[in-house]
């Protein structure tokens, strides 16, 4: 054993580059296996995680039309028929407003005219719904539509384009009326579009800008797939085991004829044992006369 271990090391001495180079091809391979694994698990997990923080439960509808048809929209009570489905934790909608020019300052009409900014009607849960906050001031409320007041949000790119300082008193024109701003919405990471359009109430889109009140997309914020949900929805199956959870009348005494009932129907009329109205009962009326 002495004598091979010696003519191992010798013959790995003796040509020491190539010893090198056949030491250097596992070395290479496992260290690029290892890297290539490390690189996707991390990517994997900051996916995840960033899913994890935008969440994966918003769902954007938008209006379909026939062939033809310009600017479709939805029924008026789209949001209401949503929030009836019991898998919807809530809804917003927001209309598209076309032929509108949002101007900034009263000198930029042809800069503005050139790149335009969408103008949206917005409901006023549309915060909630999307999990975005405000970066200054306050989302548009009742007392505006009940006080007719012109008020308007600003996303975070078009308040960043106008250069809108936070807490700054700033008004926009909307075609000829000018809107005061109320606040500025956060980026929202998974609609980049509404970070470049301006907000406003319905109420202004219908007196201001004619519009039917009928929304062109729908945001709806759906539960999170579990098993409780599922369990949620199942039909309650009524069982004879549990007899409290139905009382319905068995067919005994709901015959047209009146029928003198033993103690047993007189105190409990559909107990098991003339439970022929349930799937598990199956006695008959003389049986049930009979106890």
């Amino acid at each position: 054993m002495r004598e091979l271990l010696g003519v191992a090391w010798a013959g790995l001495t003796a040509r020491r580059s190539r010893t090198l180079l056949i030491m250097l091809g596992p070395i290479v391979g496992v260290a690029a296996m290892v890297a290539a694994v490390g690189l996707t698990e991390s990517a994997k997990g900051a996916l995840q995680a960033k899913l994890a923080e935008l969440g994966n439960t918003l769902i954007v509808a938008d209006a379909g039309g026939t062939f033809g048809q310009q600017n479709p929209t939805f029924p008026t009570d789209a949001v209401a028929r949503s929030l009836q489905v019991p898998s919807v934790l809530g809804a917003a909608a927001v209309t598209g407003l076309s032929g509108v020019v949002a101007l900034p300052t009263a000198g930029t009409k042809d800069f503005y005219e050139a790149f335009p900014v969408p103008v949206q009607a917005a409901d006023l849960g549309l915060p909630a719904v999307l999990r975005v906050q405000l970066v200054s001031g306050r989302w548009l409320n009742q007392p505006d539509i009940d006080n007719h007041i012109h008020a308007a949000v600003l996303g975070a790119a078009l308040a960043h384009k106008y250069g809108f300082l936070r807490g700054e008193i700033r008004t926009i024109r909307l075609n000829n009326v000018n809107f005061g701003v109320v606040g500025v919405l956060s980026s929202v990471a998974l609609q980049p579009d509404l970070d470049n359009a301006v907000f406003i109430t319905q109420w202004a889109a219908r007196n201001d800008f004619g519009t039917e009140g009928k929304p062109s997309k729908l945001y709806l914020r759906a539960r999170n797939g579990t098993t409780q949900q599922s369990a949620d929805l199942l039909p309650i199956a009524i069982t004879s085991a549990d007899p409290n959870r139905s009382r319905r009348r068995c067919p005994a005494t709901r015959s047209p004829r009146p029928r003198k009932p033993t103690k047993r129907c007189s105190a409990w009329p559909c107990s098991p044992g003339c439970w022929r109205c349930s799937s598990a009962g199956s006695a008959s009326r003389t049986s049930c006369r009979s106890r």
